[in-house]
């Protein structure tokens, strides 16, 4: 069965030897630990119940230290001297930048300035690839489905490479109003 020891200040000495005071002139037994230095916390001078009194009430753990280094003493306490970094962020991009929608811009760290405003409650519902997709269909919310069905029509018109004589440009826009149609029923039917 394993032994376990506590730390030496708990442990009672097996010898019968007495620790004396460590002030001056004092014949009383040292029974209570003082730290030496804040550099060596856990090194004890052992003094008497009056002595260590006295000692403590001398004793300044900041003693020799400028306002700055007391300072940053203190902030290291705050968080157990453990290193820290600012809240939410990863090489100065925040944890959720991919995860959360923010319409308004409030968490680009421009004031809540956003590229995109919209216009009711329920279009800041709308998640940024909508919004995207209504931009490209020149739409705004709310919309039917009608509506998004004839300004489809007319795009895909527009842009198909066939009516274009091939035009790998077109080619490329008619695939992006393909994939904004898409992402907009499916929207529309997420809704209903």
């Amino acid at each position: 069965m394993k032994k376990y020891t506590l730390h030496s200040f708990f442990e009672e000495t097996s010898d019968t030897s007495r620790r004396p005071c460590r002030h001056e002139d004092c014949d009383q037994e040292g029974l209570y630990p003082a730290p030496r230095s804040r550099k060596k916390i856990r090194d004890y001078y052992w003094f008497c119940l009056e002595h260590v009194r006295a000692y403590n009430k001398k004793w300044n753990y900041y003693a020799g230290m400028n306002p700055a280094a007391v300072e940053q003493s203190r902030r290291e306490d705050v968080t157990w001297e453990r290193p820290t970094w600012s809240f939410a962020t990863r090489d100065g991009k925040a944890f959720f930048e991919d995860k959360l929608r923010d319409p308004l811009g409030f968490m680009n760290g421009n004031g809540g300035t956003a590229q995109y405003a919209p216009k009711s409650p329920q279009e800041a519902l709308l998640n940024p690839e909508e919004v995207q997709a209504m931009t490209l269909m020149k739409l705004t919310y709310p919309f039917s489905e009608d509506q998004l069905k004839i300004r489809y029509k007319k795009l895909a018109k527009q842009y198909h490479p066939d009516l274009n004589q091939g035009s790998k440009k077109a080619e490329e826009r008619f695939k992006k109003v393909n994939l904004a149609y898409a992402t907009l029923r499916k929207s529309l039917e997420d809704l209903s």
